[in-house]
């Protein structure tokens, strides 16, 4: 079986004061590194992708976005391993109104550019939200 990777929030229209928590989940068998991206509302058409560290940095497009996780043996992560917190709680203001969309991707180890030139990158199905006034 080949990797899986989705993305799962709390909820899809955030009013002003309420939280959004959102998860990574992955499955499945392989070898692959783990990119998620965010994009649309206020950031407009850039793409902020997350680290490890769970910190957003800027994808310029033409090199590699950052990793979420790398070089993960999905057959072999624990239950909880497979499920990455991006937002725990996090409160969101009316100033931050839009729609917004969350992509999961998986790619051979240190194959992201070449498998995007390819088309054989493993997309999850974005997760689109919109924060209201």
């Amino acid at each position: 079986a080949v990797g899986e990777i989705t993305v799962v929030a709390n909820d899809t229209l955030i009013k002003q004061g309420e939280e959004l928590s959102a998860i990574v989940a992955l499955n499945g068998d392989g070898r692959y590194d783990v990119y998620v991206g965010l994009t649309g509302g206020i950031l407009n058409t850039y793409i902020f992708a997350f680290d490890a560290n769970g910190g957003l940095i800027l994808w310029d497009g033409k090199e590699s976005p950052a990793k979420l996780r790398e070089n993960v043996d999905l057959a072999s992560l624990s239950v909880k391993d497979k499920v990455i917190k991006l937002f725990p709680r996090l409160p969101l203001s009316s100033d931050l109104a839009g729609t917004y969309s969350i992509y999961a991707v998986l790619s051979a180890p240190g194959q992201f550019q070449q498998q995007l030139q390819e088309g054989t990158l493993i997309f999850g199905e974005p997760l689109k939200f919109e924060v209201v006034e």
